[in-house]
């Protein structure tokens, strides 16, 4: 398996430097052990090199943190201890994202199809039902009865025209968002190409990454490392610029899977990538209970709350602006 090229002498430099915030849960010293395990790592890479088969390590040596699980670190974290860790996730989802009564309709719906009837949503009052049956109806009536061999030979293309735009159109191209939509475009800073970002000031805050079905395990795992990365990077940018809130959002959809991270900056040298919510694609009819998890997962990750705590930032510098202007042209 290929390598990963990393600037090894500068990752040693930086883990010889202490942090002076550390992260603590209790009597666990998470950021010390992280830190004792990224040398371990940055040893392993000197000796014999990194690939894609533990992709946490690889990020280990760009100071993220998975908390997902299974625990990613079990050399150094009990289970008791990371359970301890993780319920702490500051982005867990305590109610469902969507009213009763959008719920309600969608399950109607979907029982239409079990029981042979016409399948339809219709859209109640709220702009948010509207787009929920919009997206369901759209997503319905193009999906096969069955997945078959076709589905294998997808392109990334057919993937997201047949799958995944029917559910994301409405949320991800809303007008009232506050956010540029770029599609398969280069961001600020960068000369890669994300598959879909939500852009705000010049720095992207949320990224993403798409495989089609039967993607390879090693094409996901390439995927899942870019957009940590990215997300990375756009914590640095904000912090770089005006002053920020040092929180970026991670969407990835990795053939039948759809998930999505924030990550935070909360310590030094230590870069927390939160899980927020994990789902499955409908990919025929009889896996339509699955678009009302979808939906979820996308209202919610569309309407995060750190675009709109990087607007009331941005806000509060152009006010900031406007009166040292004020002041400067008395």
């Amino acid at each position: 398996m290929r390598k990963i090229k990393f600037d090894l002498n500068d990752i040693s430099i930086e883990l010889q430097h202490e942090p002076a915030v550390k992260w603590e849960v209790g009597d666990i010293n998470v950021t010390d052990r992280f830190r004792n395990y990224q040398k371990d790592v940055l040893r392993k890479a000197e000796r014999e090199g990194l690939d894609y088969e533990n992709i946490y390590e690889s990020l280990a040596l760009s100071s993220i943190m998975v908390l997902r699980w299974p625990c990613p670190y079990p050399e150094i974290f009990t289970n008791r201890e990371w359970a301890e860790i993780t319920k702490l996730n500051p982005y867990t989802v305590k109610n469902s994202p969507l009213p009763q009564e959008i719920s309600t309709s969608l399950h109607e719906a979907t029982c239409n199809h079990f029981i042979g009837e016409d399948v339809f949503m219709n859209g109640g009052k709220t702009k948010l039902s509207r787009d929920v049956a919009c997206s369901f109806n759209d997503l319905y009536n193009g999906l096969p009865m069955v997945s078959s061999n076709i589905m294998e030979k997808i392109t990334e293309e057919e993937h997201c025209y047949m799958f995944l735009y029917p559910v994301t159109k409405p949320f991800f191209l809303n007008p009232l968002r506050e956010y540029k939509l770029v599609l398969n475009r280069a961001t600020p800073g960068s000369r890669k190409r994300p598959d879909l970002s939500c852009v705000v000031d010049d720095i992207t805050i949320l990224n993403s990454e798409i495989k089609p079905l039967k993607c390879t395990p090693l094409q996901q795992k390439k995927d899942i490392v870019k957009a940590q990365l990215r997300a990375r990077k756009s914590i640095n940018m904000q912090l770089q610029g005006k002053g920020g809130l040092a929180e970026a959002g991670i969407f990835l959809n990795m053939g039948e899977w759809m998930e999505s991270f924030f990550m935070d900056l909360q310590y030094d040298g230590l870069y927390r990538s939160w899980p927020f919510l994990t789902t499955k694609l409908a990919v025929e009819k009889a896996s339509i209970p699955l678009i009302e998890n979808a939906l979820q997962i996308l209202q919610r990750t569309t309407n995060i709350e750190i675009i709109k705590k990087f607007e009331m930032v941005k806000s509060h510098h152009l006010h900031l602006s406007c009166v040292d202007s004020q002041i400067l042209h008395k």
